[in-house]
């Protein structure tokens, strides 16, 4: 049966209680963790763009490849918390770059208070994870009903990767959130042409804009949706309307975009200012904080949405530049074609890629035949994928996460299946049941540590280092870890290498040598007399940034004794 009707009390209270599941699992591991590498950077744009509104769209985002949205939603909180100290001048929000900004911004004005703050922000990000699990339950009801919609919030409340992205002040949640949106508006338009649900096409599209750069894939994606429609209804209502309604929903929602850059006009002559810029001093990964010391570059203009074209621009050029990035031991600039399937399969539990498998293979038997809702799942999946497979940024399975709730609706729906046979009814429920099971024990068992995740494929978290880094794994977010490790060990001092600020490390009273400073004042890693603890971060280990990757070459010959979160490896000499 399709969603349609109310919704029963027992029903209300499945919802209910999943999404206090959801939250509970968010907020109680949140605090357990120290800001990650992007946390700080993320929250102090934000707060730059609500505190002095329409004077950052010049300066402040020259070079800068994000949109504005998530940040000023991770913010918000701060606006409403007392005591903190801001810049004192307009300058130093301006001028000084988005992560050298962020720094100075927690830990130079606000330390003592930097923890709290960014829990905070945390806590919106939870808000919008269960905005985003409300979501998914109401769309999979309206594709394929109320048991559907249940199932599909059960896969996404205990996804591992959703709820290591729920507990951090970054993008994914709320981009995944206004994707989607995005997509369910777009559904009810063209199931149901009306003026209001074209305003709210319009605006969600808008929205997504807003959220991510990378939503222009939405543009494809409807226009492909719109004629699949188009064909599977022989045209009953024409093509050109078709068209024509698309083109409203486009410009309503570059409307929206524009109202979300404060209406800003400037010149396209600033689109590509920030590579000229960069081009003449030789900085490339400098360019946020170098660019924006030099304001007066800009050139006043009539042209809206001269911003929105910037950031398109520098998300091309960043992708055409490449970033360094490591898979299963290699380090490339330029990426890997199957980077993104590799970390798709090994960081998704394997019950979900068997719910996989199992809903291809059971497609023709799903109630009604054909589903033609599944195709608004179907096509957002596949371009997403299909672009992955040419990205040059190999920066992380976050970068797709708008895919797992896409794939928890769409998986949903093999609940409608009616085999014939009460045997097969039967074999198909037990296998449910016990995939089900298998789901929640591993995302139980890895708490509260769920961006460690790894499956079975590869052993568990305890291998996932060998893999992938950044933010699969080591965001920086176990140096409380580090702290009780030493104290639960009587370890006063350490050797340390890791990916997290050391502003922290000082906070928390880690009293360390670094790694790296220790080994570059010997001719070789034997003169170095490296003795006792030493720790070592995957993402440090990986050496990203080092062409000869002296520190992996060396570390790599060694087994860790233990591991804190799994993102920091413990060696004994």
């Amino acid at each position: 049966m399709r969603g349609g009707g109310g919704l029963s009390a027992w029903v209300i209270l499945l919802v209910a209680v999943m999404l206090a599941a959801l939250a509970v699992q968010c907020v109680t591991s949140l605090v357990t963790e120290t800001a990650t590498l992007d946390e700080l950077q993320f929250i102090g744009r934000g707060i730059s763009h609500l505190m002095i509104g329409t004077a950052v769209w010049g300066p402040f985002l020259i070079g800068d490849h994000h949109a504005p949205l998530p940040f000023m939603f991770s913010a918000a909180p701060l606006l409403f918390t007392r005591g903190i100290q801001y810049p004192p001048c307009e300058a130093e929000w301006l001028h000084s770059g988005i992560w050298r900004f962020g720094r100075y911004f927690f830990f130079d004005l606000n330390m003592g208070r930097a923890e709290g703050m960014v829990n905070r922000c945390r806590c919106m990000t939870v808000l919008f994870s269960l905005l985003l699990a409300l979501l998914v339950f109401h769309f999979a009801r309206k594709l394929h009903g109320t048991g559907a919609g249940l199932f599909a919030l059960f896969l996404q409340v205990f996804s591992p990767t959703v709820l290591a992205f729920s507990r951090y002040a970054v993008d994914p949640v709320y981009t995944a959130f206004f994707i989607l949106l995005a997509v369910c508006a777009f559904h009810d338009y063209m199931r149901n042409p009306t003026a209001r649900t074209l305003v709210f096409a319009g605006a969600a599209f808008g929205l997504a804009q807003l959220a991510k750069f990378s939503a222009t894939l939405l543009i494809p994606c409807f226009v492909v949706l719109a004629a699949m429609d188009n064909v599977r209804e022989g045209g009953s209502r024409g093509l050109v309307g078709r068209l024509g309604g698309l083109a409203l929903v486009f410009a309503l929602g570059y409307l929206v975009v524009w109202a979300g850059y404060g209406f800003t006009t400037g010149s396209l002559s600033d689109v590509r200012i920030a590579e000229h810029f960069i081009g003449g001093r030789g900085a490339e990964w400098e360019f946020p904080d170098a660019a924006r010391l030099s304001p007066a570059m800009f050139h006043p203009g009539r042209i809206p949405l001269v911003p929105y074209v910037r950031g398109l621009w520098e998300l091309w050029r960043h992708n055409r530049m490449g970033h360094p990035a490591f898979l299963m031991g290699e380090v490339s600039r330029n990426g890997w074609w199957y980077y993104y399937i590799v970390a798709f399969c090994i960081k998704s539990p394997i019950p979900l890629l068997a719910l996989l498998a199992m809903t291809v293979l059971l497609h023709r038997k799903f109630e009604r035949g054909e589903r033609p809702g599944d195709a608004y799942l179907i096509v957002p999946l596949c371009v997403t994928f299909g672009i992955s497979l040419m990205s040059r940024q190999a920066l992380g399975l976050r970068h797709i996460f708008v895919t797992y709730p896409l794939l928890h609706i769409y998986l949903s729906g093999v609940v409608t299946v009616r085999p014939s046979g009460a045997a097969a009814r039967v074999l198909l429920r037990l296998c449910l049941a016990a995939l089900c099971a298998w789901y929640l024990r591993g995302t139980v068992r890895i708490r509260p540590h769920y961006l460690a995740y790894f499956n079975e494929f590869i052993g568990g978290p305890k291998n996932g280092y060998k893999y992938l880094v950044d933010s699969n794994l080591d965001w920086g977010q176990d140096l409380k870890g580090v702290k009780g490790y030493m104290a639960e060990h009587h370890i006063d001092h350490i050797l340390f290498e890791h990916a997290g600020f050391s502003a922290f490390a000082r906070y928390y009273g880690i009293d360390y040598e670094r790694l790296s400073d220790r080994l570059s004042r010997a001719r070789s890693p034997e003169e170095a007399h490296i003795k006792g603890v030493v720790m070592v971060s995957a993402t440090a280990r990986a050496d990203l940034w080092d062409p000869e990757r002296r520190l992996y070459n060396w570390i790599s010959r060694y087994e860790p004794v233990d591991s804190i979160g799994y993102s920091i490896l413990v060696y004994r000499f």
